[in-house]
């Protein structure tokens, strides 16, 4: 069944014409182009789960009955009046990855409709396992024609919820209380890269590596693993993008089938999604310290137009890497235990040369 969207809005107060001031429209940045945290209001949210599939077949045929929908409000400083979203369909049911057979998940963006085009706003829910809704307003700042972004996060516990046999349904409501705050990150988005960049993607298909920091704590209790964590900059030089592109990963991992596959991803807060080259990187860890970084992008400008450019690069980190170690006792069922946290940094940024593929 084909995901329905049914979203309405109260919406932001006509901003030119209700007499929001453009200073509103464009917020006070700092040097990396962030105004200060805007206080949202969360409310009115209920989620209804139907029963999919009469368990005859599985996974449940694609015009199984399911009508799981979910609907809230969000209320900005933008507008005296909240914005009401609802939308319907698989994507919203606690069964989505069991109906997928394990295909991975989809989840998409749906807009809260309106009368106004100066702020857009829009939710992504994603149920399974995380509860988590990504909500996210957009606009342009008139003094400057720059676009403009709100986004915020919440996840979503605490539920009264009823089940009726008849209908089929699970309804839930909130029991977070009936108004819940929660702050918006505000940027001016970075404009994408450049796509005249040919000549210099095939002279310097290399990566400047900024602020890496690599943390693993270890225990001597034998049931807690442990983890690992690593974040950095990454910049590519024939782009020049991006200083603010940030890899992260808080649980790293060995091999996947016995093969390092740079599984862990790299990101630009500020950018639209679809502007940001896809990059991803890898820590392989056996007789090196090894990063390996993997990034495509595209140029317009090359020989062939739109070709498309891949560049692959990795270094040993070992010699660069300065570690040091902060240990702490806790007890667990009568027993002390030890925690160890190392912390390993390099002295200074440093380049990874990579290879176009």
């Amino acid at each position: 069944m084909a995901l329905k969207t049914i979203a309405s809005s109260l919406l932001i107060a006509a901003l030119t014409g209700a007499g929001l001031a453009a200073a509103d429209l464009c917020p006070k940045l700092d040097a990396i182009g962030h105004a200060q945290p805007q206080p949202w209001v969360f409310s009115g949210l209920n989620w209804t789960l139907t029963q999919i599939s009469s368990g005859k077949t599985w996974p449940p045929p694609d015009n199984d009955f399911d009508e799981s929908r979910v609907a809230f409000q969000i209320q900005s400083d933008f507008n005296n009046a909240p914005v009401s979203c609802a939308a319907g369909g698989r994507e919203f049911s606690e069964e989505y990855l069991r109906q997928l057979a394990g295909k991975a998940p989809t989840y998409h963006w749906y807009e809260c409709e309106g009368a106004s085009a100066d702020v857009k706003t829009e939710f992504k829910m994603v149920w399974w396992n995380t509860h988590t809704l990504d909500i996210r307003q957009t606009w342009t700042c008139p003094a400057t024609g720059r676009p403009m972004r709100a986004t915020g996060r919440l996840t979503m516990s605490n539920f009264n919820c009823v089940f009726d046999s008849q209908s089929r349904r699970t309804s839930c409501t909130s029991k977070t209380g009936s108004r819940l705050p929660f702050d918006a990150t505000i940027v001016e988005v970075l404009p994408p890269p450049t796509r005249q960049c040919a000549a210099a993607s095939e002279a310097t298909p290399d990566f400047d590596v900024l602020d890496f920091v690599w943390v693993t704590r270890t225990t001597t209790f034998g049931l807690d693993p442990g983890f690992s964590n690593m974040t950095f900059r990454l910049v590519n030089q024939a782009l020049d993008y991006s200083p603010r592109m940030i890899c992260s990963e808080k649980a790293l991992h060995g091999p996947q089938g016995g093969v390092y596959i740079t599984p862990y991803s790299c990101d630009v807060f500020e950018a639209n999604e679809e502007d940001v080259p896809p990059t991803r990187f890898d820590w392989v860890l056996d007789s090196k310290s090894l990063l390996r970084v993997n990034q495509t992008w595209y140029c317009d400008d090359a020989a062939i137009q739109g070709t498309r450019f891949q560049s692959i690069g990795e270094l040993d980190l070992k010699p660069l890497l300065d570690c040091s170690a902060k240990s702490n006792s806790y007890t667990i069922a009568g027993g002390t235990f030890v925690e160890t946290f190392t912390t390993c940094v390099t002295e200074s940024d440093f380049e990874i040369q990579g290879t176009l593929q």
